[in-house]
């Protein structure tokens, strides 16, 4: 329970200071992103998603300021890329649920299976056959929940 607290506090003081654009900040952002996709389904409340939202905000500051830098290698660029649009995906699947879009929530919860280093490969096919199932296509649901 505590590290959960933890990490929403840790983003949303990265979020009131920026974080440090360099290429070793890059391994720090990436596990803040692995342990916050890491929690299951009964700690993903309304705090989370609120944690999601502000962590999207962030790497897309972090994003931009990576690539005007000259000094920063590609790679890095690349990296804080990707992990922008895992969490990108994931705050979309949340929106778009709570709005009732059914197809778009199926859509970003089959992307976030492009990401298996970042995001749990059995959360991840649960939540698109879960978001499948909500959509009526029972036979690709039944295909993602079977993984």
């Amino acid at each position: 329970m505590r590290g959960k607290i933890d990490l929403d506090e840790a983003v949303r003081t990265l979020n009131k200071h920026n974080g440090l654009c360099t290429d070793g900040a890059i391994n720090t952002y990436r596990k803040l992103v692995i342990k916050i996709l890491q929690r299951n389904n009964n700690e993903e409340n309304e705090e989370h998603i609120i944690t999601i939202s502000l962590l999207r905000d962030i790497l897309y500051r972090l994003a931009n300021q990576y690539r005007s830098l000259p000094s920063i290698e590609k790679s890095s660029i690349f990296n804080i890329s990707e992990l922008l649009m895992v969490i990108h995906y994931q705050n979309m699947l949340y929106m778009t649920r709570s709005m009732g879009l059914k197809d778009i929530t199926a859509k970003c919860a089959i992307t976030l299976l492009k990401y298996p280093e970042l995001i749990p490969s059995d959360k991840a096919f649960y939540q698109a056959g879960m978001a499948c199932r909500d959509q009526g296509n029972i036979n690709l649901s039944f295909l993602l929940l079977n993984r």
